[in-house]
């Protein structure tokens, strides 16, 4: 969690190699506080918050562009959905309601 650009460069890659595909907010969240020990420094939280949230939006953004409507069929049917909670809005589907990863963060 830490400022520094090397510490920024692994804790982007270490977010990165989690697949949040298909996740919600919650979702997502959960998949990334489940590998680390959450920091006390509210400063170092919120780097960990705001990189999750531009992996999330840069993952989604990569998948959008594969198939239009395979991502529609894919959020009709529910596939994809990982938390098991068809309460959260997820992947694609949150991602319409969204103008960038800042609204996430």
């Amino acid at each position: 969690g830490e400022d520094y650009s090397l510490s920024q460069i692994l804790r982007l890659e270490f977010i990165n190699s989690i697949k949040f595909l298909g996740t919600g907010v919650v979702s997502s969240l959960i998949k990334a506080f489940v590998n680390l020990k959450i920091p006390a420094d509210l400063q170092k939280i919120d780097r960990l918050v705001q990189g999750v949230a531009r992996i999330w939006w840069r993952q989604h953004e990569k998948d959008s562009k594969w198939s239009d409507q395979a991502a529609v069929n894919m959020v009709a049917s529910g596939a994809g959905a990982e938390s098991g909670d068809s309460r959260e809005v997820q992947g694609l589907q949150l991602k319409q309601y969204l103008g960038s990863a800042e609204a996430l963060y």
